[in-house]
């Protein structure tokens, strides 16, 4: 989470946020020291005391490789208790190199002391500073912590990033994960963070982040993970990162009599810049990080695999048969109407090449339509177009004024000549 951008301008905005219980925190001596891991539990279940968890956290440089030859540390085991979350400490006679010391016991500098009475490493003094809600920022002051070399480790650390990996159990009710800076702890029943070392260190840290692979219950082949293989880029450091995520409950069956009980889940992503001036404005509040919050649906979904019966087969079957006919059949219908267009479009045209066309039937048969579908023609090519009308009540239509001696034709001439009946039309161009 290196950040090479400005810094941090304004924290006055900064709280903690509010909550009923415990909650569950990852510390970690040796790596990404800066950050911090909490699992809180929106109905007040203490998460501290019946946590299963297996999680890891591995120090990375700038570019993303891994710095230890290791592959990581581990931060806790699946046995119950927050002692076991804690980071690994020093004995009263050894030091941070090793050597051998006389049992001493050492100050706790004001915070408040252990059951022993004693802070003999510099995390000692860190809880106790914890538990009376104080700031852990004078490690410089501190013995403990010098001889530790704690600046140092943490100067040293101050471009990388890290890696956090694993699994853990938590009850079926809303909450929230969070990664934040600072260590976190309890103060009259709040969640607060001790940003003063990460406020300190000019190195310009920042939230970018990768989410390589992010799911609730076992890994089932076809589900998928929304978030998986997102990536955010930030180079504000004081920037907040919200996912609330929706998980469902969903249950496998398989042939083979194995069932397989995992969680789905939607998620809805939410972003914003803590130091943006018109938040600050509006007197909004909120701690740096990336935020998980989730709440369990009701529902469950339940996957059956099974074998279909040769009945449905069969009804299958026939509904395929079925649409193929009845696909076929509408295609015949359209091929069948558009060649019989096609065929009457044709007759048309041979119809139009010709010179004299004689037209013959009742009335309102349709010889008027193609009458003018005729004189259309005919005035398109620059003919002359000269139309009779033998219906009993004769009219004699000239579409061009041209004197032809076929124009006196008589309505009886036509008749006797063409041997037709007074039900017909004679159309001819010239």
């Amino acid at each position: 989470m290196t950040k090479h951008g400005s810094f941090l301008s304004r924290f006055q905005n900064l709280d903690a946020y509010a909550k009923t219980l415990d909650d569950f925190r990852v510390r970690t001596y040796y790596g990404a020291a800066l950050l911090s891991f909490d699992v809180i539990d929106s109905a007040g279940e203490a998460y501290s005391d019946d946590l299963t968890h297996d999680i890891y956290k591995t120090r990375l440089d700038v570019n993303g490789n891994h710095i230890e030859k290791e592959k990581a540390k581990e931060l806790g085991d699946s046995t119950k208790g927050i002692e076991k979350f804690a980071p690994k400490q020093l004995s009263n006679d050894t030091t941070a190199d090793g050597n051998s010391t006389e049992k001493e016991c050492g100050s706790c500098y004001g915070g408040e002391e252990p059951p022993s009475g004693c802070c003999n490493t510099c995390e000692e003094v860190r809880e106790a500073y914890m538990k009376k809600g104080w700031s852990f920022g004078t490690a410089d002051k501190i013995d403990q912590c010098v001889k530790e070399g704690w600046v140092d480790k943490i100067k040293k650390q101050s471009k990388e990033g890290c890696n956090v990996h694993g699994t853990f159990s938590v009850n079926k009710v809303a909450g929230n994960f969070h990664f934040a800076p600072g260590k976190s702890f309890q103060q009259n029943h709040v969640h607060i963070h001790d940003l003063q070392a990460f406020l300190e260190d000019f190195s310009k840290h920042d939230f970018s982040h990768t989410i390589h692979h992010l799911s609730y219950g076992p890994i089932v082949d076809g589900v998928i993970n929304p978030l998986d293989g997102v990536v955010r880029l930030v180079e504000e450091g004081n920037y907040q990162y919200q996912y609330f995520h929706k998980v469902v409950a969903t249950q496998f069956h398989y042939l083979n009599k194995t069932s397989v009980y995992t969680n789905q889940y939607s998620v809805t992503q939410f972003e914003r810049n803590l130091s943006d001036q018109d938040e600050m404005k509006s007197h909004s509040s909120g701690l740096p990080g990336v935020w998980f919050y989730y709440q369990i649906s009701p529902m469950l979904i339940i996957n059956r695999e099974q074998q279909k019966s040769f009945t449905h087969f069969l009804t299958g079957v026939c509904a395929i048969v079925g649409g193929i006919f009845t696909v076929a059949g509408i295609l015949d219908g359209f091929i069948y109407n558009a060649e019989k267009t096609l065929k009457k479009k044709m007759e048309l045209g041979k119809h139009l090449g010709r010179t004299v066309q004689l037209v013959m039937g009742p009335a309102g048969s349709g010889k008027s339509t193609y009458c003018a579908t005729m004189m259309t023609h005919c005035q398109t090519v620059g003919r002359s177009i000269h139309l009779m009308n033998l219906d009993p009540a004769a009219e004699r239509f000239e579409y061009k004024p041209s004197i032809d001696i076929r124009d006196l034709i008589t309505l009886e001439d036509v008749m006797e000549e063409l041997h037709f009946g007074p039900n017909g039309g004679l159309i001819y161009c010239l």
